[in-house]
């Protein structure tokens, strides 16, 4: 599937990052890192299109999306 995005295919999903403590500032949010998939998904109108931060497709993992 190929479709124009409406925003810049250089933004990357955001991943884990590994520390040695956690914030102590009120504004963070944490969640475990599970293994799998990180990636963005493009819509456009019924056209779906999940890429990695490699800019590969992985639409084909998730044929249900």
């Amino acid at each position: 599937m190929s479709f124009e995005r409406p925003i810049a295919a250089a933004i990357s999903p955001m991943e884990a990052k590994l520390v040695d403590a956690l914030p102590t500032d009120s504004g963070w949010q944490f969640e475990p890192k599970w293994d799998g998939f990180r990636c963005l998904a493009f819509r456009c109108g019924d056209a779906i299109d999940l890429t990695s931060k490699s800019g590969k497709s992985l639409a084909r993992f998730f044929p249900e999306v």
